[in-house]
């Protein structure tokens, strides 16, 4: 009987153990993109760049930025990727600006630099952009 009761409480460990392996099979792009974060942000240095462009150099600069998120489109890199594609996005709504206002042939912005340190390299981007 106690033979019978000890290989029930192995089963119950075994099915565990799996249930837990499948998990993180499951979400280890996940938690590998939450560990990379995490890692990669004690590097992170915030500074600001003022520049004043006309709509052809917002568009080459929004691309630019763009390329460069695609270099961190993977489940380790996606919230880098995101990142990044969030000052794109804020470049598109001053694109939208001057391409509305033609009496305007450029603007001064103030924009947020970001840089990271990834895998030795040093990634900068712009964010936040504010006319000035």
């Amino acid at each position: 009987m106690a033979v019978i009761e000890h290989m029930k409480s192995f089963k119950g460990l075994i099915t565990i153990f799996v249930i837990v392996v499948i998990f993180l099979a499951a979400n280890f792009p996940i938690i590998q993109n939450s560990l990379s974060k995490m890692t990669t942000q004690k590097s992170k240095k915030v500074s600001a760049t003022t520049k004043t462009l006309n709509i052809s150099e917002f568009i080459q600069l929004q691309n630019n930025q763009i390329k460069l998120s695609k270099k961190y489109d993977k489940s380790k890199t996606e919230w880098l990727h995101d990142e990044i594609h969030g000052g794109t996005r804020a470049m598109t709504d001053l694109k939208v600006f001057l391409s509305l206002h033609p009496e305007y042939d450029s603007i001064k912005v103030k924009f947020s630099v970001i840089k990271y340190k990834v895998n030795g390299k040093t990634v900068e981007f712009l964010t936040s952009a504010l006319v000035t």
